[in-house]
C-alpha cells in the first residue's frame, strides 16, 4: 500500500500533518477520494468531514467549515477555514 503525506492547515496553524493511505473530502461536486499518485487538481471543499484512512485499516475524522484542497502526486494540502 503506498502512502502519501496529507497537510490540513487552518488560520490558526497546522490541524494533522502525516502520511495516509487515503483521504477523502467533502468538495462541492461531491466528495473526492485522493489516493497516492493522484492526478494533480485544485477544488473547493464545503463543510463536512475530511476521513483520513492508514495503513493499519483505522481512520481519523477531521470536521471542516469548508476551504480548498491542492492535489500533487505525492502531497494533498487542505487549507480549511
Amino acid at each position: 500500500m503506498t502512502l502519501f503525506n496529507v497537510e490540513i492547515i487552518s488560520p490558526d496553524g497546522p490541524l494533522y500533518e502525516g502520511q495516509v493511505s487515503q483521504v477523502v473530502l467533502p468538495s462541492t461536486e461531491g466528495d473526492i477520494g485522493i489516493l497516492a499518485n493522484h492526478i494533480p487538481m485544485i477544488a473547493t471543499l464545503m463543510a463536512g468531514d475530511v476521513t483520513l484512512f492508514y495503513p493499519d485499516k483505522s481512520k481519523q475524522i477531521i470536521p471542516i467549515q469548508g476551504g480548498y484542497v491542492n492535489v500533487g502526486t505525492a502531497l494533498c494540502t487542505v487549507l480549511v477555514n
